[in-house]
């Protein structure tokens, strides 16, 4: 009885575990886009960022964090291109910093078709 009730026991914990605490490749892979640009011959990595339903990008060294607007998700490209939708978006960024240094705010940037605006984060 003792090892039933054990078993039984330890079966819920491990499975109330998984609902809260889910092990999969989704959530382990789900941490955001990232790769690396030369911006003025300076290496920097950018990253994806997530702001509630709205994202943005980092661009380290300096912590260059800004919202991307409007919303990547209202594009119908970004859900299955979003490595190339942030390529994309390091481009023109480093082209305007290569043109006049790093601002508050970029406009003009295109990814995936449409135009896009970085704002301070």
């Amino acid at each position: 009885m003792k090892k039933s009730f054990f078993a039984l026991s330890l079966s819920l914990f491990f499975a109330i575990a998984v609902i809260i605490f889910p092990f999969s490749s989704v959530n382990v892979e789900a941490k955001g886009v990232s790769g690396t640009v030369t911006i003025n011959n300076v290496k920097y990595k950018y990253i994806e960022e997530s702001f509630g339903k709205n994202r943005g990008i980092t661009f380290n060294p300096g912590e260059h964090t800004y919202k991307i607007t409007p919303n990547p998700h209202d594009n119908p490209k970004y859900n299955k291109k979003q490595t190339q939708f942030y390529t994309e978006i390091a481009e023109g960024v480093k082209d305007q910093v290569e043109r006049s240094g790093w601002e508050n705010t970029f406009t003009g940037i295109k990814a995936l078709g449409l135009t896009y605006t970085l704002s301070p984060r």
